[in-house]
């Protein structure tokens, strides 16, 4: 049984072996000798289900859906695994590939119909939003980390001595930005991301910043 690491390396193979399925199994064999070497038809069948599922593993119908991260860790293997392999590709590309739903933000100008027909074609029936196929939950605007991370720890780092001048002010946001670490991110994505969905459910969509901790 191969982990999904491993899966990761045999796309990787299959895809600079041109997708050529027999120099792949031996290109495979050689670069990892110590590894579980598959059939060549193993390489063809691993990409077609990652196309057509948006996983490695055949979906369960009915699966409940694992708490934790916002998105499984297979889908974040998938995507880093695509993303690598296609390093110039675009969101809308990944996800075609990759079936994977837009979050948008509830800025009024996001709502325009050009930016909703836009997000219709490349998300159909698959993005978040004001007049997204998925509804978004009434008076609760922070539920996105820009919102309820992001612009309020920019605002706190700039203006902890106010710029004086618009060419200090944008320094300040790009050196602000770059000091963002890893963990902060994973942090705001995760952790109190579904502290703010919970909150959300429990009061029925209401607003409830002030409920949360």
């Amino acid at each position: 049984m191969n982990n999904n690491s491993e899966k990761v390396d045999m796309l990787f193979t299959y895809w600079e072996c041109q997708k050529n399925t027999r120099l792949a199994k031996e290109t495979y064999a050689l670069r990892y000798p110590n590894r579980q070497h598959p059939s060549h038809t193993f390489f063809y069948k691993l990409e077609k289900n990652l196309r057509d599922t948006g996983s490695f593993s055949k979906r369960v119908i009915n699966q409940q859906p694992r708490r934790g991260n916002a998105i499984g860790e297979d889908i974040e293997v998938q995507i880093l695994a695509y993303v690598r392999a296609n390093p110039r590709t675009s969101i809308r590309h990944v996800s075609r590939e990759i079936n994977i739903s837009f979050q948008q933000d509830g800025a009024p100008a996001h709502n325009a119909n050009i930016v909703r027909n836009l997000l219709n074609e490349y998300f159909p029936n698959r993005w978040i939003g004001t007049y997204g196929a998925i509804q978004w939950p009434p008076r609760s605007p922070d539920l996105t980390p820009l919102d309820y991370f992001l612009w309020g720890h920019l605002k706190t780092v700039v203006y902890a001595n106010p710029p004086t001048c618009l060419l200090e002010l944008k320094n300040k946001i790009i050196a602000a930005c770059n000091q963002i670490t890893e963990e902060q991110i994973i942090s705001a994505i995760n952790r109190e991301f579904l502290i703010r969905v919970e909150c959300c459910l429990q009061h029925h969509g209401a607003q409830f910043e002030q409920f949360v901790r």
